[in-house]
């Protein structure tokens, strides 16, 4: 209702989750990465052909069924650390539950807070705030009229300092569909088509040994569409244990303990205090330092 989605559209896109959701859980279980993005350009290609055109409901769409498969994947990831700390599957779905309200009463506002400062109709709009102060008004009748549009354009989410590369792939792909795949450069649509061919041979390769065909589909494609500082990252840290496990084979020993039987809580408190650290210097450079 809020981005004028036809209802329809909304209805069409809860099956496709159950769908997606198989991809992406076993994506996560081989990975560790849920593609919640590639998974939502899956429901975009779908809304090419059903609502050509509507870039609103191709992307609204397409959030609805990547956010929802990606988190039903993630939800498996807290199911062993729940067992580990006594927590039933019952007491998790309801945590995850509650979470879902908590990150939606804050992440939006603050998202408004810090990228958009406008209400959700001059986001539709694409109007900025009217002028606050005096100088301002005095000044507007004398503005230029490629000025007055400028200050009425849609304010510029995507720069530089905040890049949003997801968003950027997610509106890249709605604009491609609404004016057709012939719009696309040749070099990447054969590209396209030799990754998906690549693609289905792995997994060809992959039944046939049983599983003991050591390049994985799934990862492959995940390393094209991630930052490449992302794959150094998971090669580092994985050839990091790999080493520690073979130097510290001895199971009593405190090296061995410390590094080889703890390494996923290290991993996770690495990546959850960059993120957190993250969202602290946006807060500092939005609204401390100037």
């Amino acid at each position: 209702y809020f981005f004028d989605v036809e209802i329809w559209h909304g209805v069409i896109a809860i099956p496709l989750i159950f769908i997606f959701t198989l991809i992406a859980v076993n994506s996560t279980a081989l990975t560790s990465i849920t593609p919640t993005g590639a998974l939502g350009k899956l429901t975009q290609l779908t809304y090419g052909a059903l609502a050509p055109g509507n870039i609103t409901t191709n992307i609204a769409t397409a959030s609805i069924t990547g956010e929802a498969a990606g988190n039903a994947s993630n939800l498996l990831m807290d199911i062993k650390p729940g067992y580990m700390l006594g927590a039933k599957p019952r007491q998790q779905a309801i945590g995850h539950v509650l979470g879902i309200l908590a990150g939606a009463v804050v992440s939006v506002p603050i998202f408004y807070m810090v990228f958009l400062q406008i209400s959700p109709q001059q986001l539709i709009s694409g109007e900025y705030p009217p002028v606050a102060n005096q100088e301002s008004v005095a000044a507007a009748p004398q503005e230029s009229s490629a000025e007055a549009d400028s200050r009425m354009a849609p304010r510029q989410l995507i720069t530089e300092k905040y890049p949003m590369p997801s968003a950027t792939v997610w509106k890249a792909v709605a604009e491609l569909l609404t004016k057709g795949l012939s719009e696309l450069p040749k070099s990447a649509q054969w590209a396209a088509l030799l990754a998906a061919l690549i693609g289905i041979l792995f997994e060809v390769l992959r039944i046939a040994t049983k599983g003991r065909f050591p390049l994985s589909g799934v990862g492959v494609g995940l390393a094209a569409v991630i930052p490449f500082s992302t794959c150094l990252a998971m090669f580092l840290g994985s050839l990091f244990f790999w080493l520690a496990g073979k130097k510290w084979k001895d199971q009593t020993s405190s090296m061995h303990r410390v590094l080889v039987q703890n390494q996923e809580p290290i991993c996770a408190g690495l990546i959850a205090g960059g993120a957190l650290m993250g969202i602290v210097a946006i807060l500092l450079e939005n609204f401390v330092i100037k």
